[in-house]
């Protein structure tokens, strides 16, 4: 039996390549922690890079 974090790592993977097909450029600088102990990342446009670097800059 599969451990959770193998699976939750299965499940990451995929839903990275999942939104990198539909063009959003999963930025690996972005990886935070969220208080409650959560790791989530920011998504990127890849047609915009100069409109994200404002808006997050801002």
């Amino acid at each position: 039996m599969p451990s959770l974090f193998a699976e939750e790592i299965a499940s990451t993977r995929l839903t990275t390549l999942l939104l990198t097909s539909m063009g959003f450029d999963i930025a690996s600088s972005s990886f935070d922690k969220a208080e409650d102990g959560v790791f989530f990342w920011a998504l990127y446009p890849l047609q915009a890079p100069e409109k994200n670097k404002e808006i997050l800059t801002n």
